[in-house]
Protein backbone atom coordinates (compact mmCIF):
# COMPACT_ATOMS: atom_id res chain seq x y z
CA UNK A 1 0.00 0.00 0.00
CA UNK A 2 3.34 2.37 0.27
CA UNK A 3 3.92 1.47 -3.66
CA UNK A 4 4.02 5.58 -5.68
CA UNK A 5 1.13 6.54 -7.82
CA UNK A 6 1.35 9.69 -9.73
CA UNK A 7 -1.18 12.18 -8.92
CA UNK A 8 -1.88 14.76 -12.31
CA UNK A 9 -3.63 17.59 -12.48
CA UNK A 10 -7.11 17.83 -14.68
CA UNK A 11 -4.91 19.18 -17.07
CA UNK A 12 -2.09 16.15 -17.12
CA UNK A 13 0.39 18.33 -15.02
CA UNK A 14 2.17 16.40 -12.66
CA UNK A 15 1.50 17.72 -9.16
CA UNK A 16 2.93 15.10 -6.86
CA UNK A 17 3.57 11.30 -6.25
CA UNK A 18 1.31 9.15 -3.41
CA UNK A 19 1.11 6.11 -1.72
CA UNK A 20 -1.20 3.71 -3.22
CA UNK A 21 -3.34 4.10 0.03
CA UNK A 22 -3.98 7.74 -0.53
CA UNK A 23 -5.20 7.69 -4.08
CA UNK A 24 -7.78 5.08 -3.38
CA UNK A 25 -9.18 7.29 -1.40
CA UNK A 26 -9.10 9.85 -3.93
CA UNK A 27 -10.84 7.32 -6.19
CA UNK A 28 -13.49 5.89 -3.67
CA UNK A 29 -14.13 9.96 -2.90
CA UNK A 30 -14.84 10.75 -6.16
CA UNK A 31 -12.00 13.26 -6.47
CA UNK A 32 -9.72 11.79 -9.11
CA UNK A 33 -9.89 9.30 -12.09
CA UNK A 34 -7.99 6.57 -12.20
CA UNK A 35 -6.05 7.07 -15.65
CA UNK A 36 -3.48 4.07 -15.96
CA UNK A 37 -3.59 0.69 -13.32
CA UNK A 38 -1.28 -1.91 -11.58
CA UNK A 39 -2.06 -5.37 -12.07
CA UNK A 40 -2.07 -6.07 -8.46
CA UNK A 41 -5.07 -5.80 -6.85
CA UNK A 42 -6.45 -4.49 -3.48
CA UNK A 43 -9.13 -6.47 -1.61
CA UNK A 44 -11.35 -5.92 0.29
CA UNK A 45 -14.50 -7.92 2.36
CA UNK A 46 -16.93 -7.68 -0.50
CA UNK A 47 -14.94 -5.76 -3.44
CA UNK A 48 -11.43 -6.18 -5.14
CA UNK A 49 -10.13 -3.54 -6.48
CA UNK A 50 -6.94 -2.56 -9.34
CA UNK A 51 -4.04 -0.41 -7.72
CA UNK A 52 -3.83 2.78 -10.06
CA UNK A 53 -0.21 3.97 -10.76
CA UNK A 54 -1.53 7.19 -12.39
CA UNK A 55 -4.72 9.21 -11.20
CA UNK A 56 -5.93 12.38 -12.58
CA UNK A 57 -7.93 14.67 -10.29
CA UNK A 58 -11.05 15.78 -11.96
CA UNK A 59 -11.30 19.45 -10.75
CA UNK A 60 -8.37 21.53 -11.55
CA UNK A 61 -5.79 22.64 -8.15
CA UNK A 62 -4.11 26.24 -8.84
CA UNK A 63 -0.39 25.16 -7.83
CA UNK A 64 1.52 28.53 -7.46
CA UNK A 65 4.27 29.32 -9.96
CA UNK A 66 6.96 29.85 -6.95
CA UNK A 67 6.80 26.40 -5.80
CA UNK A 68 7.52 25.32 -9.73
CA UNK A 69 10.60 27.64 -9.16
CA UNK A 70 11.65 26.36 -6.07
CA UNK A 71 12.19 22.59 -7.58
CA UNK A 72 13.77 23.86 -10.64
CA UNK A 73 16.08 25.78 -8.53
CA UNK A 74 16.92 22.56 -6.35
CA UNK A 75 17.05 20.64 -9.83
CA UNK A 76 19.62 23.27 -11.40
CA UNK A 77 21.70 23.46 -7.65
CA UNK A 78 21.77 19.38 -7.92
CA UNK A 79 22.98 19.46 -11.51
CA UNK A 80 26.17 21.94 -10.49
CA UNK A 81 26.65 20.22 -7.90
CA UNK A 82 27.44 16.93 -9.46
CA UNK A 83 29.48 18.77 -12.18
CA UNK A 84 32.12 20.17 -9.74
CA UNK A 85 31.53 16.86 -8.04
CA UNK A 86 32.64 15.27 -11.33
CA UNK A 87 35.05 17.70 -12.10
CA UNK A 88 37.02 17.23 -9.07
CA UNK A 89 36.74 13.63 -9.22
CA UNK A 90 37.45 12.96 -12.80
CA UNK A 91 39.77 15.23 -14.30
CA UNK A 92 39.82 16.26 -17.70
CA UNK A 93 43.07 14.97 -19.62
CA UNK A 94 44.53 16.84 -22.78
Amino acid sequence: MQDPVLVLNATYEPINVTAVRRAMVLLLKGVAQAEEMHNSEVHSAAHAHRVPSVIRLLAYRHIPQQSRRFHERIFCCATVTRASFAARCFPVRN
